[in-house]
């Protein structure tokens, strides 16, 4: 299966909508943690994981309700017996649903992360927590800014 950032940029240059699903956090058992992602658009599942079995059919049929609504949303989801998707984890998780849209400054932001990607620089894809987009961050190690930033963020982590 192709990669998330492959996937996503391929549908931009064919003037094709995404959903990027995103794990945002997760507390007790969960098959995925934070960061965990996948991409969906028109045909399904194209990319990723956030967790298989139930969990990700709802996560995909929760995307493709987002594709036609062209949103974004956030939304819990119980991984115990009792909460509706009769998992057996015992935790929860919490996805991102970013629509990915086709305008230019999306596909900027794809451009730049390919390109940072290649040169093995550090970069950051960055999400709105309303789903409505995304962007990338790219440190320039040479830039007393950007140095600031990756020791930030690698503090974070």
């Amino acid at each position: 299966m192709d990669t998330v950032r492959k996937v996503l940029s391929r549908n931009w240059r064919a003037g094709k909508a995404s959903i990027l699903v995103t794990v945002v956090a997760s507390n007790g058992s969960a098959p995925r943690k934070q960061g965990a992602c996948m991409v969906v658009d028109e045909m399904g599942l194209r990319a990723g994981s956030v967790g298989g079995g139930r969990l990700e059919y709802q996560a995909i049929a929760d995307a493709a309700a987002c594709l036609v609504q062209k949103s974004g949303m956030q939304r819990p989801y119980g991984l115990r017996e009792c909460d509706g998707l009769d998992m057996i984890c015992g935790g929860e998780v919490y996805l991102l649903y970013t629509y990915v849209g086709i305008a230019a400054e999306i596909g900027e932001a794809l451009q730049l992360w390919q390109s940072t990607s290649e040169q093995v620089q550090p970069g950051w894809l960055i999400l709105r927590m309303d789903g409505s987009g995304v962007g990338f961050l790219a440190a320039n190690m040479n830039d007393p800014v950007g140095s600031a930033v990756h020791a930030a963020v690698q503090q974070i982590r």
